[in-house]
């Protein structure tokens, strides 16, 4: 997503509801699934958002197992092509 950035620079940077009137749990909502989708580790999401793990497979991660099980994999193809593992190009 093009705008990523600007998400997650909005989540990082509040404590209080914004100007929009929007509150942080809110941009959570939308922003913390959509970053666990994208493969991003929950460990990483938890610092970047100030959530903790727990929290976020409680309230925020909504995939099934074998969705989680796509993304490691989609993770894992990624890291190997980019190393020029198993065949992968660099």
């Amino acid at each position: 997503m093009k705008a990523s950035w600007l998400i997650e620079a909005v989540v990082c940077q509040l404590s209080t509801v914004d100007q929009l009137g929007q509150s942080p749990h809110a941009i959570h909502r939308g922003y913390i699934p959509h970053e666990l989708n994208a493969g991003v580790e929950r460990a990483y999401v938890s610092g970047r958002c100030n959530v903790s793990e727990e929290v976020i497979e409680q309230h925020y991660d909504r995939r099934n197992e074998q969705e989680r099980m796509q993304v490691r994999h989609r993770a894992l193809t990624e890291a190997h092509r980019s190393q020029g593992i198993y065949g992968g190009e660099k």
